[in-house]
């Protein structure tokens, strides 16, 4: 049985137009694009994968209650720190990946129901 499951980070754009990071554990990740043209390792977003349509209602599903870090450095520690967790009970299956949107806002509350066309 597949546990199809994760440590994830999202980088996002900040309002002030640095970066964000934000970290998540999650399954079934494929669903944060419209089209689900997946395969899971390393870094996912635009700039490596042309056509993925990010969807805003599952990247907010996924990574709306999720810290925010404003550094890669903070989010990468996280992301370690919970994946050293998830180890103690057999780990996960992806590990941790990272999907790069860090032309795309994180989307507030009323503003899911759409998807990002890159």
């Amino acid at each position: 049985m597949s546990a199809d499951n994760g440590i994830y980070t999202l980088i996002t754009a900040a309002p002030d137009g640095s970066k964000e990071y934000r970290v998540a554990y999650g399954s079934a990740i494929e669903n944060i694009y419209a089209n689900q043209r997946f395969c899971m390792s390393g870094t996912w977003g635009p700039k490596w994968h042309p056509g993925l349509i990010l969807d805003l209602d599952y990247a907010y599903m996924y990574f709306g209650q999720a810290p925010v870090f404003t550094n890669q450095q903070d989010a990468a520690r996280y992301a370690q720190g919970f994946e050293d967790e998830y180890a103690k009970y057999g780990g996960t299956e992806y590990g941790t990946v990272t999907f790069d949107h860090s032309g795309v806002p994180f989307p507030e509350q009323n503003m899911v129901s759409s998807v990002w066309y890159p």
